[in-house]
This record gives structure tokens, sequence and C-alpha cells, in this order.
């Protein structure tokens, strides 16, 4: 059984092993003009670089807006969208991608 979850364009494998894995946003891009590029890192437990993890309410699935992940244009929620420029300054963040993936 193929366990890749398709999210229109967007191809998101599963970790290799997720009691020893971890999979991390790595924030490009995040000015106010250009939409946020994210490229996803995966990482063993041991090796991972220091990371902070975000939270956020989901909001309104009306509202959304374009990001870009590993080169994919992908709509999500305002709130992630503004929480991925919020924590830029950061680097890797966590976030659970059930989340990132909920678009509308």
């Amino acid at each position: 059984m193929d366990q890749t979850l398709d999210l229109g364009h967007f191809h998101y494998e599963p970790l290799p092993d997720p009691k020893n894995y971890i999979r991390l946003i790595k924030i490009l891009r995040g000015s106010l003009h250009v939409p946020v590029t994210c490229h996803f890192t995966t990482w063993e437990l041991e090796q991972a670089p220091k990371y902070h993890a975000i939270s956020y309410t989901w909001g309104d699935p009306a509202e959304t807006t374009l990001i870009i992940i590993n080169g994919t244009p992908m709509t999500v929620r305002h709130n992630c969208e503004y929480a991925l420029r919020q924590a830029y300054m950061f680097f890797h963040v966590w976030d659970h991608m059930p989340t990132i993936a909920n678009f509308s």
C-alpha cells in the first residue's frame, strides 16, 4: 500500500520511523511581499538541529493564502501563513503536518 499523502500537487512522504525521526520546516523566505517559502527536512531525533515549535488556531477556512513548500505552491489558511512569517527568524520550526496540510 502506497502511504504517500497527495495534497493536490504536493506529495507528503511518511517519516522513515516516527519514533526516531522528526520533520522540520526550514523557512527560506518571509518577506511581506513574497509568498512564504519553506522546505520540509527530515532528521533523526539525535541529529536534529535546534528548532522551535509553533502553535496557532486554524482560523476561518474562507481566509486562505499561498505559500511555497518544497517548490510547490500550496493554499493554506491565513493563520498558518501568519505563524510561519512570525517564525521566520527561528529558521527551523516544527508544526504538526495535518495542521499545515489543512487547506481549502
